[in-house]
């Protein structure tokens, strides 16, 4: 007889721990669904506007590291004149600036921006008419971004830019406040 009860309340402690587990497996499996669609939902979006679409071409290798690292980001580019990108910095509609002048130096105080090199491609043609590019000229590009507008997934996509080009191989970057 004790055998018996002793079967049975074993039988029993198996039983409530199964029911358990299911429990807690379903609200691991319901946790990880609502985490997924939030991810999907709550997409960070960086917009990075440039003088010349050159330059964009130019950082696309930092850009893609960034995007693999965070894969939530999603990056939107567009190109137009200097007044027009200062302009939308300062309104907020874009988040990062590349400029390839001097300019930078001449922001206000409510920007903050570097100077990462870049060998610029020049078209030489030659005297047989051959179009040659030259990669000799050493250039900056000035990274502006607005110091008055904190945004956390901006600060990744300068950090990847200073990680890239930043570095002993490549030069130094000078900040510019």
């Amino acid at each position: 007889m004790k055998d018996l009860m002793l079967i049975i309340v074993t039988f029993a402690a198996f039983a409530f721990g199964f029911y358990i587990m299911k429990k807690i497996d379903d609200f691991i499996a319901d946790n990880q669904r609502h985490i997924t669609a939030e991810n999907r939902n709550s997409r960070s979006h960086i917009h990075i506007a440039a003088e010349s679409p050159m330059l964009l071409d130019y950082v696309a290798s930092a850009l893609e590291y960034c995007s693999a690292a965070h894969p939530y980001m999603e990056f939107f580019f567009s190109s137009g004149k200097v007044n027009q990108l200062l302009h939308k910095l300062s309104d907020g509609t874009v988040d990062i600036v590349l400029l390839s002048d001097e300019i930078a130096k001449s922001l206000s105080s409510e920007y903050v921006s570097i100077q990462i090199p870049y060998h610029a491609k020049q078209a030489v043609v030659t005297t047989l008419g051959l179009n040659v590019e030259n990669t000799d000229q050493d250039c900056r590009i000035y990274v502006i971004w607005n110091k008055t507008i904190q945004s956390k997934n901006r600060d990744r996509v300068i950090f990847a830019l200073e990680n890239e080009y930043c570095t002993l191989k490549h030069g130094y970057c000078d900040y510019i406040d």
